[in-house]
This record gives structure tokens, sequence and C-alpha cells, in this order.
């Protein structure tokens, strides 16, 4: 938008209120879709969060080997 565009739709009162209340309804509508957007949980993503590692027997016993019985 060019800066003779933006003087104009700001000078004139009508449309200024129409640029602040469309301005006003945009950032309503990103709010509710970003708290919507939080709301909504992937279960797998939940499932990654909470996943807890089972290290390998070699990796419990400090690299050597069990004993033989």
């Amino acid at each position: 938008m060019k800066l003779r565009d933006v003087y104009n739709v700001l000078s004139n009162k009508e449309t200024r209120r129409f640029y602040e209340y469309w301005t006003l309804a945009q950032e309503i509508a990103s709010k509710k879709a970003e708290k919507l957007k939080m709301k909504l949980k992937n279960p797998y993503e939940v499932e990654l969060k909470n996943f807890k590692s089972v290290p390998d027997m070699v990796d419990r016993l400090s690299g050597s080997n069990m004993a033989l019985i």
C-alpha cells in the first residue's frame, strides 16, 4: 500500500473508523484461533512428551556383561 493511499484512508473519518473496526475484528479472530489451537492437543505429541526411555541391559550394567548362571 502506498503512503498516499494510507493517508487517504486515515484522513477520512468514515474509512478510518471502518479500518479500525476491521483491524480490531482481525485481532479478535486471531486471538480466538490461537485459543482454539491451544485447546487442541495432539495425542501423539502428548505420548512423546510423557515417554520415558528404558536403557538397554548393557547400558544399565555400565557396559559390562551380565553374569552367567
